[in-house]
Formats: C-alpha cells, sequence, structure tokens
C-alpha cells in the first residue's frame, strides 16, 4: 500500500523586544491531503516547532 501524502505549509516569525524580554510568536499554516487527516499529525508539528523556539530561547540565553 502507498501512502499518499501532499503537504503545502507555511511560516512566518515576528519577534518582539521590550526592555530585557523578547517575544517570538511563530505562526504557521499546513494544508493538503494525509489519508489519516492532518489533524492526527498536528501534535507533533507543533513539538517540533516548539522544541526549535526552546533550543532558541537557551542559545539566546548563553553568554
Amino acid at each position: 500500500m502507498i501512502a499518499l501524502l501532499v503537504l503545502l505549509a507555511a511560516a512566518g516569525e515576528a519577534v518582539e523586544a521590550s526592555g530585557d524580554v523578547t517575544q517570538i510568536t511563530l505562526t504557521y499554516t499546513v494544508g493538503g491531503y494525509y489519508p489519516s487527516g492532518l489533524d492526527k499529525l498536528a501534535e507533533a508539528v507543533d513539538g517540533v516547532f516548539r522544541r526549535r523556539l526552546e533550543r532558541l530561547g537557551v542559545q539566546a540565553e548563553t553568554p
């Protein structure tokens, strides 16, 4: 059986600095076709982006 997976993704980041605090907002949209439904992938995709931003935070705070 061959599973068809077609995804189109778009992501954007906004960075806002205020005093000693920097806030990064990541937004993304995924669309396409996945036989089991794209909602099944949402938690995994969120986790990838969350880890990416966490690593960025650690690097930013490391002297």
